[in-house]
C-alpha cells in the first residue's frame, strides 16, 4: 500500500491593528508549463476611517514567468504596481489582476506576494501570498493562511490544498499533516475541518492534526482546514510558521 505525507508551510505577522485586508486567488493550481495563470487581488478598507491613497503591488517569480498582462498597473522586472487606487471610505474595496506566463520546468514552485498599504504608512502593508506547482511531481501541496497579518484574537483560517498533478496515476493513501504552533490559543476540533483530528481532541503547540485524504484521482485536489485564534499573549511581530 503506498502512503504518502504531505508537509507545506506558511507564515503570517502579528499585528494589533489591519486598516486594509488583502486576498489573492490563483487561476489554476497546479499549472502546466507554457500554461498562463491569472493573479486576482480582492483589496478592502476594514477600518472605520477613510484612507486617502492606496497602493497595490504584486511581485511575480521572474525566474519562472513572465507578465502578460499587467491589469492595468506598471510592470517593472516581474513587480506589478498599481498607484491609481484613490481613496477608500470604510467598507470599500476593489479588485485587479494580472496574468504571467509560466516558463519554469516542471516540479518548481511559483511564488508570487501582494501587498496594499497606505501611502502615507508603508511600513504597515497588508500581505497575501500565492505558491503554485508547475508540472508534474507525485503530490503538492500548499499552504494558505487568511488574513495577513493575524491580530490578536481574531479567528483565521489556514487552508492546506493537495493536489495529484498525474494526470494518468492515481495515488492512494494520501496523509496530510499540520503542526500547531506558537501563539495560538488551543485548537479545538470542532475548528478543524473534516476528517482531521488530534490524539487528544483538540490540538496545544507542538502537536500534530492528521487527516487520512485516502485516494486521489489523476488532476484530483482536496482542501484541509483550521480555524485557530491567535493568542491574546502573541507579541506584535511576532511571525507565526503555519
Amino acid at each position: 500500500v503506498e502512503q504518502t505525507s504531505v508537509l507545506a508551510a506558511a507564515a503570517a505577522i502579528v499585528r494589533g491593528t489591519r486598516a486594509l485586508n488583502l486576498r489573492m486567488v490563483e487561476s489554476a493550481n497546479p499549472v502546466g508549463v507554457g500554461q498562463a495563470l491569472t493573479y486576482t487581488l480582492h483589496y478592502a478598507n476594514e477600518s472605520n476611517a477613510t484612507i486617502s491613497n492606496v497602493e497595490l503591488r504584486l511581485t511575480t517569480d521572474t525566474d519562472g514567468s513572465t507578465v502578460d498582462d499587467a491589469g492595468g498597473g506598471t510592470e517593472s522586472q516581474g513587480v506589478i504596481t498599481w498607484t491609481n487606487l484613490g481613496s477608500l471610505g470604510p467598507g470599500e474595496g476593489g479588485t485587479r489582476s494580472a496574468i504571467v506566463s509560466v516558463s519554469a520546468a516542471a516540479g518548481t514552485q511559483l511564488r508570487a506576494e501582494a501587498v496594499v498599504f497606505d501611502v502615507s504608512e508603508p511600513e504597515k502593508p497588508t500581505r497575501a501570498t500565492a505558491q503554485t506547482p508547475v508540472g508534474d511531481s507525485p503530490l503538492i501541496a500548499f499552504v494558505e493562511v487568511n488574513p495577513d497579518p493575524n491580530r490578536q484574537a481574531e479567528l483565521i483560517n489556514v487552508s492546506v490544498t493537495v493536489t495529484n498533478p498525474s494526470t494518468t496515476t492515481t495515488r492512494n493513501d494520501v496523509k496530510v499533516e499540520f503542526r500547531t504552533p506558537q501563539g495560538l490559543t488551543n485548537l479545538s476540533s470542532a475548528r478543524i475541518s473534516s476528517g482531521g483530528s488530534c490524539s487528544s481532541g483538540g490540538c496545544s503547540a507542538g502537536q500534530d492534526v492528521n487527516w487520512l485524504v485516502g485516494d486521489l484521482a489523476p488532476g484530483e485536489s482536496r482542501v484541509v482546514s483550521v480555524e485557530p485564534i491567535i493568542a491574546n499573549a502573541t507579541v506584535n511581530g511576532s511571525v507565526i510558521l503555519y
